[in-house]
């Protein structure tokens, strides 16, 4: 048992770890313009280090949930944008997003 929790610890601190040195060289780009407005607009939205976030946790862990759920709630963000949601479905969109993630989580747990 402790040898799996150890296992578990040093996944979360390479993930964090790496989350931490990707977002760090993302602002330091951002900072120093390397790219054309259009290109910074994309790749710095907000909305995107969810999507970053995620898939370096889905890469990094063994246990893949937190990446998935950072994935899953940067890719709804991300749809919001591309197909221009009207407003009466977005007010149902972060309800709908809280409950499906609660539901994936005790799944999980249920799973153990």
């Amino acid at each position: 048992m402790a040898k799996s929790r150890s296992s578990s610890k040093s996944g979360d601190l390479l993930a964090w770890g790496v989350t931490s040195i990707f977002l760090g060289i993302m602002l330091l780009i951002s900072k120093l313009h390397l790219f054309s407005d259009e290109v910074n607009l994309l790749l710095f939205d907000w909305k995107n280090y969810f999507l970053y976030g995620g898939i370096i946790f889905v890469l990094c862990k063994q246990n893949r949930t937190i990446g998935s759920i950072l994935f899953g709630i940067g890719f709804i963000l991300r749809l919001q944008d591309y197909f221009q949601w009207q407003q009466a479905y977005a007010e149902y969109m972060w309800p709908l997003l809280f409950t499906v993630v609660g539901i994936v989580m005790i799944l999980f747990y249920l799973r153990k």
